[in-house]
């Protein structure tokens, strides 16, 4: 039996290999005007947010986004999580939220559906020693949001810094 995790790790290899970046395309799809479907949300958090980082820093955000799903301090579905205001940035940038890379996005899409799998059958995904359990928030290195000095810091992992409650 293949594991979720195992299909991941196989969605790694093929994502080194597919670096080549193509010219700009027409999109492929609107976030913004997605917003019911619970894996196309998960997806275009991890495309906005770690497009092109690795696929453990991929697997991460994806990780707090579900983990927030478990907080009575956030909404009870994955869109009410990634649209809710002020959460993440890509959401409230001004910017378009139209998926142009169509690579980038069916890795995107294939993570998240496996994650909300893996989720619903309570396989949450476990580092050895760097359990994401608990971790609600993070944000992206080049920033210094105020509310990071309350939290504690867990992980750094590609461009993102990765926080719990103290």
């Amino acid at each position: 039996m293949v594991t979720s995790l195992a299909a991941v790790c196989v969605l790694n290899r093929t994502a080194s290999a597919l670096e080549v970046k193509a010219p700009r395309q027409s999109a492929v799809l609107d976030c913004n005007v997605a917003r019911q479907d619970e894996t196309v949300c998960l997806a275009c958090n991890i495309y906005f947010e770690a497009r092109g980082e690795s696929l453990r820093a991929q697997i991460n955000v994806a990780r707090v986004t579900l983990e927030r799903l478990d907080s009575p301090a956030y909404p009870r579905t994955l869109c009410g999580v990634v649209w809710q205001p002020h959460q993440f940035s890509w959401t409230r940038d001004g910017k378009t939220d139209k998926v142009y890379d169509g690579d980038a996005w069916a890795r995107a899409l294939f993570l998240a559906g496996t994650m909300i799998s893996d989720y619903r059958f309570g396989n949450k995904y476990t580092d050895s020693d760097k359990a994401m359990n608990g971790v609600l928030w993070y944000h992206s290195k080049k920033v210094k949001p105020k509310w990071s000095r309350k939290m504690r810091h867990h992980i750094t992992d590609g461009e993102h810094i990765f926080y719990r409650k103290r």
